[in-house]
């Protein structure tokens, strides 16, 4: 029996911590997609790895300064495995911190990320109580935190810089294994492609060849994960409009 729980004990240590954290995070921005269940994986194993060595540097830092004395806590953390009765006291509490600690956190992180994507930058600074350089002070180091395990790849970029923009804009999306989305983004789409739970580009529009030649239809949102790359266009900018606008009137 005592077996068996440092087995259970040893699989919560290794990954349900950062899997806890991932879903925290998840509450409020979609970082994490289908495709990326391996990598979601590894994620989890490396965040957990990550508190368990902040765990140990907490504890030899209240050591450190004499506030706490720290000695017993990892004779039996580190140097009794076991017990007869199975975990002892100092290994129940850690498991236990292990399991609570990743959820605080990861819904920090998470509505603190959310919350500074949400909105424009030159309008998030006036529609908040709080004073500006109190919220930057506040959410600055755990954003960048956030953004060192959870680093935006270059096409999130690319669309988070297309997003803010000035609209309206045409774009040709290309897709993977699927035909070029070519659409508008106006004003409205462009907010909703902001959006910390889209992760992609949300067209007000889009134009398709049909039977009678090349048709305006509905929009549709296109995931981050299929675009291999946008060619954008805007109307008055002085640039002749690219042979893939030959059909779409503006």
């Amino acid at each position: 029996m005592p077996v068996s729980i440092v087995a259970v004990a040893i699989l919560l240590t290794l990954f349900v911590p950062g899997y806890l954290f991932q879903s925290a995070v998840r509450e409020y921005s979609s970082i994490l997609a289908a495709d990326r269940d391996i990598f979601a994986v590894a994620q989890a194993v490396a965040l957990s790895g990550g508190f368990i060595v902040a765990g140990f540097f907490v504890l030899n830092l209240l050591d450190a300064v004499n506030v706490w004395s720290a000695a017993k806590i990892r004779d039996e953390l580190l140097q009794s495995p076991t017990t007869e009765t199975g975990l002892n006291m100092a290994q129940s509490l850690s498991l236990l911190g292990l399991l609570i600690l990743p959820i605080l956190l990861g819904r920090a992180f998470g509505m603190a990320n959310a919350r500074s994507r949400a909105k424009v930058p030159e309008q998030a600074s006036g529609s908040r109580s709080v004073p500006g350089w109190v919220w930057f002070g506040i959410t600055f180091p755990i954003r960048l935190l956030f953004r060192f395990f959870f680093r935006p790849s270059p096409m999130e970029t690319k669309i988070r810089k297309l997003t803010y923009d000035e609209a309206p804009v045409y774009v040709r999306i290309v897709r993977q294994g699927q035909e070029d989305a070519i659409g508008l983004l106006d004003a409205a789409s462009q907010e909703a492609s902001r959006s910390a739970l889209g992760r992609g580009v949300a067209l007000a529009a889009r134009w398709a060849p049909g039977t009678a030649g090349w048709e305006r239809l509905c929009g549709c949102h296109v995931s981050v994960i299929d675009v291999i790359d946008i060619f954008e266009w805007r109307p008055g900018s002085g640039k002749p409009a690219p042979d893939w606008m030959r059909h779409i009137p503006t």
